[in-house]
């Protein structure tokens, strides 16, 4: 009983003031009890309370802490200064910069609707610094978080794109070799537009955006293509109006190989972003990548580039006729770049089409002025060659393959003899155009206008070759073996950098083989009787087959 009562008076005598004056607690004085104390009037002292009783402990300041949040204050500093060009960071200029940033990208809408309809109401009053710090629902931070990252992570790689850039001199030289040398016979890319977009480049490069992947992805090919004709590009004389166009060519004449690769590959980290896209930019970008890996690999990588071009095209329904684009210019370049997609997706690399050509309605290209510039010659006649060519030789493989499938051996005499005919006209015909293409080729070759770009003059030259060691195996004709060793010779120069997956250099080393033993078997049997050239060419075998006998 004595130590419970003692335990209900001890709160009552150990009782303390409700105030405590701040000071005197920091202090550590003697409180009297009343407000304020007799301390305070004494001393004359400003006094002030708090409703707390005991103030909370504080930590000493943590040094490497704050050198590290100094840090990464410049750090931010640094990249907002890089994304938006902003230099002022006082309360008013970012009041001024948040609010004018759009609701999609940053500041995050009200929930609530309209009374008039279900649209969501926005409130239009300046945003101010303490709302950036409202945070709603656990799961949205987590998604916008990671949308911000994909984002921040894409726009980091168009960047890195822009920073290859070679300085403006230099790009607009490779634009010119690319122009000049590449975008003849078929039309990829439209000059004035690429041009403005290297000038916004060039003006502000902080500006680009993940929008501008697939036309950022187009001039990164250009350059690569370009550099692989520089060697070829005459420089302008030197005077005082043209040094630095002729500085900017010095530098475009030091880049190689490596520096087209280094293009290549950082177009390529853009691919995903070139497909979400969905533009005609994106059609141009993935033919510009087939013709860069055409020599490479024309069945292999080429094909799967020009093929998606192809899907691509399809689906901006670029394979249809159109009347709702009133921009005749704009109409023109998409006409143009869907008759590119449509010729080299099946005219280079002998696999299956992807569409038909009776699913296509597209007009044909038409001359326009505006797209040709007047200091270059006029390739508009070379793309419409090629592609009327493209028409021509399917036409003649669906004529040549219903030919062969109702071909019948047991004809009379009478359609025989003009089957024969037919077929001599044929063969003529294929070694004339064989002798002019190699004669063609080595015109280009001494005006060093054939680069390993040059798949279509090379590749004709090869198959040209061909024909004429067949050719020459029954037929001794001293302007056949002229051509054929002009051929073999341009094959040879540039069998280094030609020759990879589709056509092995060893292949024209067997050719010269076999021409020299067709040759050979010719004079020895030229020391026989006159036979004909059926008799001949058994004779040429059995020498063959001999000779492999011995060589085992």
């Amino acid at each position: 009983m004595q130590n419970q009562s003692t335990s209900l008076v001890l709160p009552n005598i150990r009782r303390r003031i409700d105030i405590t004056c701040k000071d005197c607690r920091r202090l550590k004085d003697k409180l009297m009890g009343m407000s304020p104390c007799d301390r305070c009037k004494r001393l004359g002292r400003s006094t002030w309370f708090t409703s707390r009783f005991v103030s909370a402990a504080t930590s000493s300041p943590d040094y490497n802490s704050m050198e590290f949040e100094a840090e990464r204050i410049k750090a931010l500093e640094y990249i907002v200064r890089h994304y938006t060009g902003l230099e002022r960071y006082d309360r008013q200029t970012l009041e001024k910069t948040i609010t004018g940033i759009s609701l999609k990208s940053k500041a995050p809408p009200e929930s609530g609707k309209s009374e008039g309809g279900g649209s969501r109401s926005v409130n239009a009053a300046p945003v101010k610094l303490n709302s950036i710090t409202q945070v709603s629902s656990t799961d949205t931070a987590v998604n916008e978080t990671g949308d911000n990252s994909h984002i921040l992570y894409q726009e980091a790689a168009v960047l890195e794109a822009v920073s290859l850039f070679p300085p403006a001199p230099s790009a607009l030289v490779l634009l010119r070799v690319f122009f000049e040398f590449t975008q003849t016979n078929y039309f990829y890319v439209d000059e004035e537009s690429l041009r403005q977009h290297l000038d916004r480049v060039y003006s502000c490069p902080s500006r680009i955006k993940q929008e501008d992947t697939p036309w950022v992805s187009v001039v990164l090919m250009v350059f690569a293509l370009g550099v692989q004709f520089t060697s070829h590009y005459q420089s302008p004389p030197r005077d005082s109006s043209r040094e630095l166009t002729r500085d900017a060519h010095d530098i475009c004449q030091g880049m190689d190989d490596s520096t087209t690769s280094k293009f290549y590959q950082v177009a390529m980290k853009l691919i995903p972003d070139i497909l979400v896209a969905e533009s005609i930019e994106s059609v141009q970008a993935f033919l510009l990548f087939g013709l860069h890996t055409l020599p490479a690999d024309p069945a292999g990588l080429s094909y799967t580039y020009f093929g998606i071009a192809i899907k691509l095209a399809t689906q901006l329904n670029l394979h249809l006729k159109t009347t709702s684009i009133s921009c005749a210019r704009d109409l023109e370049v998409r006409k143009r770049v869907w008759w590119t997609a449509y010729a080299l997706e099946r005219f280079l690399h002998g696999r299956p089409a992807s569409i038909s050509r009776f699913d296509v309605n597209a007009d044909l290209p038409v001359y326009m002025e505006e797209l040709q510039p007047k200091e270059r010659i006029n390739t508009f006649h070379n793309t419409m060659a090629m592609l009327r060519i493209n028409i021509f030789m399917e036409d003649a493989r669906d004529r040549i393959c219903f030919i062969v499938e109702n071909f019948n051996p047991g004809v009379s005499c009478t359609e025989g003899v003009e089957w024969l005919k037919l077929r001599v006209s044929l063969v003529d015909e294929c070694i004339s155009s064989a002798i002019a293409i190699i004669d063609l080729c080595r015109i280009l070759h001494d005006e060093k206008y054939l680069s390993k770009l040059s798949y279509l003059e090379l590749s004709s030259c090869y198959a040209a070759v061909m024909a004429l060691v067949a050719s020459y195996s029954y037929d001794k004709n001293h302007t056949l073996r002229d051509a054929y060793e002009k051929g073999v010779k341009i094959l040879q120069d540039v069998s280094t950098k030609f020759f990879s997956i589709g056509f092995r250099k060893h292949m024209v080393e067997n050719l010269g083989i076999a021409f020299k033993r067709s040759d050979n078997g010719r004079k020895r049997s030229a020391a026989g009787l006159d036979e004909d050239g059926y008799k001949q060419f058994r004779n040429w075998v059995a020498l063959q087959e001999i000779a492999s006998q011995e060589g085992s």
